[in-house]
């Protein structure tokens, strides 16, 4: 069994144009929908850490990422 594990920020593949202008708004469960049928033997599991564009990000964010991530490799993906 294949076992994939997301862990989504936002940034240009989530945004969509509104009324304020392009913003990263699709979530991460979103976005995997779009992708279409994966192989049968595939589990996938998705997180959204954050919803917004790289440029807006601070150093806060950044460290919740690297929290995100090293929990998602020690969990495993499925877990979520």
């Amino acid at each position: 069994m294949r076992r994939i594990q997301v862990v989504a920020t936002g940034g240009t593949i989530a945004s969509r144009a509104g009324a304020e202008g392009r913003r990263a708004t699709v979530l991460a469960k979103e976005l995997l929908a779009s992708v279409g049928p994966l192989p049968a033997d595939t589990e996938v599991s998705v997180r959204d850490v954050l919803t917004r564009g790289s440029y807006a990000f601070d150093t806060a964010d950044l460290l919740a990422l690297a929290r995100e991530v090293r929990g998602a490799l020690r969990e495993g993906p499925t877990q979520w």
